[in-house]
Order: C-alpha cells, then structure tokens, then sequence
C-alpha cells in the first residue's frame, strides 16, 4: 500500500487501463498520463471535488463494478518521490546536533511550511474549508522536473453519516485525528458534512476558524514529532503547550512556539496571520531544530561518584567496588522479564506466570490458536495477580498486554462481518455469532484498570451497532439473505 493520504481503505500506484479514464484525464490534463495514484474507500466515505487551487491535484472518480476507486494521474511510470510532516521531522530530528542555521534542510523546511501556509490561505479565499487533515495527509511532493508542490491527497473526503454503512471507517476513529479537532473527529466530520450541502458563510466560516487552530496542531507535529504531541495532550485534542521544564518537553524557541500556541488556543484569528508571524526571523520554524534539547539528568550512581572521589587513588577504588558491586548484582540479583520490571525472580507466585506469558508473546501472532492461548493465560495472570496481596506489580504492564490485543479482537470482527456477509445466516445464528465476539471483548476489557485509557471502542461500537441492526430486523420478522448487513 502507498502512503499517500489516510482516509483510504486502499493505496496504490498503477498503470492506467480504462480508456474512459484517459479521455477524461485527456480532457483535465491536455495528455494521456500513464499512471496514478489509486485508492478504494470504506463504505460510506464520499469525495467532493474541491474548486481547482493553484497546483493542487484532485481525484477522479471511478466507478468500477460496485467499487467506487480514485485515480489521481502523474507523469511518468515511477511515483514521485514525497515526504510528509512526520517524515520531515524525524529527519531533521536525527540530524540536529549537527544542524547549523543557514543549513539546506532549514531553509527547505521554512520554504515548504510557507508554502502550505499559503496554500491554506488560498483555500480559505476561495470558501474552502480543510475538511479531514492528519499529518500524513499534507504531502511535500517533488516531481520529475524537480519543482515541489503541496498537495492534500485527503481534502474533499468525508464519511456521509446518512448513509447505511456498516461502521464508522477506520481512520475516522483513530485516536490521532482527535488530537486535531476541538470536539472530536465526528464532530468535525458531521459540520463538514453540513458545510458540503450548504457551503454558505455561516457553514464556512466556524470550520476555516477551527482550520487556524488544526494547522497550529500540524505544525505542532511536524517540530515535535507525535510522541512529544500526544503526551501534551494526554490523547485529547490539543489546545495548549506546557512551557519547557527540565526535560519535559523541547519548546525552548520561543517565538516559534509562541506564534503554533497562539494558532492552537484560538487567539490568531486566520491562517495568514499565523502565516505572517511564523516569516519574522526570530519566529522561523527552523529555528526549532537549532535550540539543542534539554539533556537528561546523570545516573544517580555517576553524581555520588563525582561527589566522593578525591585523590586518584580513593577514585579507583571506589570504581573498582562499585564494579564488583555490579558484576556480583548481575550474577546473583533478581532477574525481570521484558514484559514487567516491577515482578521479580524472587517472586515465586507473579513470576513463573510472567515467564509463561513472555514465552507466548512472541508467538501469538503466529496463528489464531496461539492468540487464544495467549489470550487465556493473560486473564489467568491478571486474576493471579489481583488475589496476590502486597504484589508489586504496576497495573500498566498488563494494560499494555491486554492493547496488544487489540489489532488481533479488530481482524476477528472483520473476519466476523465477511463471514456473516458472503454466507447468509438466519438472524439468530448471526446474533449468536456476533454476541460471542463481544463476549470475548468484554472479558478483554474488563481486564484492564477502571482508570486506563478506553479500549476496543472500534470493535465494540461495530459489533453493538450490528447487534442492534439484526435486533431491529427480528423485531420485524426478519431479513431475508439478500438484505443481510455487511461489514
């Protein structure tokens, strides 16, 4: 699959074949383009086209069977070569140490954030909104020519809430896209909805206010990268930055974070007022790259050391005690598994039991069988360990077990949805089925620690809406197999 934007089930580079394809791509283009990007969307999802801006690509539509697909053609058969805000960072990331003002990759930097400034300042001109953005969605494209344009590969998607799909689509509840949007991902997704029927001022202009504070959170990501951004936002959506203290966080440019802060919290007022105060020299974004981060404290065990050596000789022997000090710990002290530090190998009644889990972590992805199995000794282990009194156990060792489940409890209620879908049953049959899945995601659930972070919401919305869907039916007397809802 092709990174290339996220709201799409599917991604791809491919040659075009539909001769229809061509002449309309003749039609927009003035040439017949050999390939384009291609991707399929969830149920659901709908693209509207947005007025043409600048050298912004857009899609066209294909109806293949009853697949809707998007072709969004470039010269040549190689797909150009691309980077996203998440990509730059990390990049630039890597090399800062060494990065000097004046360096090839700041001045890029500030030139293709600019860029996207004004490319959003262009939109907002012209009544357009951003709708979905994520910070893979803003791609920083070079073509063959060697030009760089910006382009949104995800503007003009939207999940239409009055259609009969099965469940939300997948990106539309991704806990990252909440990070961006003040109410939450479906809030966003319903006033885009109400904007695309009625794109008149009053529709317009909450969403382009809320677009001010959406690019402050992308640019907030693009310097800081998405760990940094999450654990300032707590998985919320972010409305402020703490200012740096020791090593909490890398803010210490301030008029950089001033002008993304200002953005976020509702103060600047438009894009191209944050556009403009992102242009003075003391506020560029690469100056980010060039503050040197905060360094972490010294091991405890270095500064009593610093403190007590006195002559040459006291120094080494202080070394070499502490050395044998180490080499005898490592021999004969208590061991831990990867999965827990809290537990150790003097522990006889969490450990052999932490010990049976780390051996089937590794091969529970192997095959159903072993997920049910590491499945059943998690519970057995978080039921031992709530009876052990006095255990040292920290509660998020097995919250974090228990999330590695879930990609595995979202490909059985996929699986779930296309059995039910390709092979018709009667209602209760598919309740059966359906009640039985959710049975095993509440026993997951319950699991974890009432204080932690929600989990499976994904998995148990879709399977509660279906329930719902076929208690509904039965209520009535009944779907026949031609009516029965698929995933």
């Amino acid at each position: 699959m092709v990174a290339w934007g996220v709201t799409a089930d599917k991604s791809d580079w491919e040659p075009i074949a539909y001769a229809a394809d061509l002449q309309a791509l003749y039609s927009e283009f003035g040439d017949y383009p050999s390939h384009a990007f291609v991707r399929e969307v969830a149920p659901g999802v709908e693209y509207h086209q947005p007025a043409s801006i600048g050298g912004l690509r857009t899609w066209l539509h294909r109806k293949v069977e009853w697949q809707s697909r998007y072709l969004m053609p470039y010269p040549g058969e190689i797909p150009p070569t691309s980077e996203d805000l998440l990509d730059i960072q990390a990049r630039l990331a890597g090399q800062r140490a060494t990065l000097k003002d004046g360096d090839a990759a700041l001045t890029r930097l500030d030139a293709i954030i600019d860029q996207f400034l004004g490319l959003v300042c262009e939109l907002h001109e012209n009544q357009i909104p951003l709708g979905f953005v994520h910070p893979r969605s803003v791609r920083f494209v070079r073509d063959a020519s060697g030009s760089e344009t910006v382009q949104l590969p995800d503007l003009g998607f939207v999940f239409n809430v009055k259609s009969r799909a099965a469940a939300l689509p997948k990106w539309l509840e991704d806990d990252s896209m909440n990070v961006l949007f003040d109410s939450g991902a479906e809030a966003r997704n319903e006033a885009y909805n109400r904007w695309i029927c009625d794109s008149s001022h009053a529709h317009f202009e909450p969403l382009a206010f809320q677009d001010v504070k959406i690019v402050g959170r992308l640019l907030a990501f693009a310097l800081a990268g998405t760990s940094q951004v999450r654990r300032w936002s707590g998985g919320e959506c972010l409305h402020t930055i703490p200012p740096p203290t020791g090593t909490l966080n890398d803010t210490a440019c301030a008029p950089v974070w001033d002008a993304i802060i200002h953005a976020i919290s509702g103060e600047t007022l438009s894009v191209a007022e944050l556009r403009e105060a992102l242009r003075r020299e003391d506020a560029r974004p690469s100056r980010h790259f060039l503050v040197k981060p905060p360094q972490d404290p010294p091991h405890p065990l270095v500064t009593l050391l610093k403190r007590i050596a006195k002559p040459a000789l006291a120094s080494a022997g202080a070394l070499l005690v502490a050395g044998a000090a180490w080499a005898a710990w490592q021999a004969f002290g208590p061991r831990y598994t990867s999965i827990c530090p809290h537990v150790w190998s003097w522990n006889r009644e969490l450990y052999p039991s932490l010990v049976d889990l780390e051996s089937q972590k590794g091969a529970a992805a192997a095959n159903d069988d072993a997920k049910q199995r590491f499945r059943e000794s998690l519970k057995q282990y978080v039921q031992l360990l709530r009876a052990t009194a006095s255990q040292p156990c920290d509660g998020s060792c097995t919250d974090t077990l228990v999330a590695m489940t879930e990609p595995w409890i979202d490909e059985e209620v996929d699986e779930t949805l296309q059995t039910l879908a390709l092979q018709p049953r009667q209602n209760a049959d598919e309740v059966a089925i359906l009640t039985a899945t959710k049975d095993l995601v509440d026993d997951l659930k319950l699991l974890r620690r009432e204080t932690s972070p929600p989990l499976f919401e994904s998995a148990s919305q879709t399977l509660e809406r279906q329930l719902s869907l076929r208690g509904a039916a039965e209520a009535a007397g009944g779907l026949s197999p031609a009516e029965v809802v698929k995933p």
